[in-house]
């Protein structure tokens, strides 16, 4: 894979065109059946704009989710599921796929081909993550997790897990945090150390604590000693660690942040 051109190698046999013929014709009875093509060109439109019309230091955490409300509710993710799985029964768009991923977002951190990543992975996460804000319509990160139930809070720890041990995602994560999210001081927050989390199944439920906390000093009802008492009462939490360490090496900005957050 170079600047201008990558070359794949696949050696192809007589039942496997016929393969692919079948799989194109049933991709496009799902686009001649649906909105989907209209949905998929209106959605690029809206990725475009808001990655090269909206300037980093106005992508704070509500725009970015008000974007990706607005996305999600903009295409029809279960025509976009049936037309996924027709595709990826083609054995050439399995092989293709991975090289047009990293053409177009290596520079963002992915490396499936370096990193045989699993593209069929990252769509249904990425459907099952799509349908969750969808279902919420949430205002804020905070106030989604708020929300979850015990099956969405599993699948939002094996999203983390996912994308904090696969090394082809971990590079997206801190773009991120650096690019979109970089003049909030958000490392400050969470610093790369989440990413080398392991037990995601109980620090979603500390992630969630912690966006109680968030939530409720960002609407202006200041921050409840008690559910700071409860968070680091979870002393064997990987999440709460973290958490301390940080308030040990940021002290003055954390105790700022709380005396504010309590005078509220």
């Amino acid at each position: 894979l170079n600047d201008k051109t990558f070359t794949v190698e696949y050696t192809i046999v007589k039942e496997d065109i016929i393969n692919e013929i079948k799989v194109v014709l049933k991709a496009l009875r799902i686009l001649a059946n649906s909105s989907l093509l209209d949905d998929i060109v209106t959605v690029s439109d809206k990725i475009m704009n808001f990655v090269y019309n909206i300037p980093s230091n106005r992508k704070d955490h509500v725009v970015v989710l008000n974007f990706m409300v607005d996305m999600f509710n903009s295409i029809d993710l279960d025509a976009l599921e049936s037309f996924g799985y027709y595709l990826f029964e083609s054995k050439i768009f399995n092989k293709i796929i991975p090289y047009i991923i990293d053409r177009g977002f290596g520079s963002f951190g992915f490396n499936f081909v370096a990193n045989q990543g699993d593209v069929k992975d990252l769509f249904d996460y990425g459907l099952d993550f799509a349908r969750v804000v969808k279902k919420y319509q949430p205002d804020t990160f905070f106030t989604l997790i708020e929300q979850l139930d015990a099956d969405e809070m599993r699948l939002f720890a094996d999203i983390a897990e996912v994308l904090t041990s696969r090394p082809e995602y971990k590079g997206l994560i801190q773009f991120i945090f650096s690019e979109v999210f970089g003049d909030l001081g958000l490392e400050i927050y969470f610093p790369s150390e989440f990413l080398a989390i392991k037990n995601w199944d109980e620090e979603v439920y500390i992630i969630r604590k912690i966006c109680k906390i968030a939530s409720k000093a960002e609407s202006g009802e200041g921050i409840n000693i008690d559910d700071v008492k409860d968070l680091i009462s979870n002393e064997d939490s990987e999440t709460v660690k973290i958490m301390k360490d940080l308030v040990k090496y940021n002290y003055s900005f954390f105790l700022s942040k709380l005396i504010l957050g309590i005078g509220k």
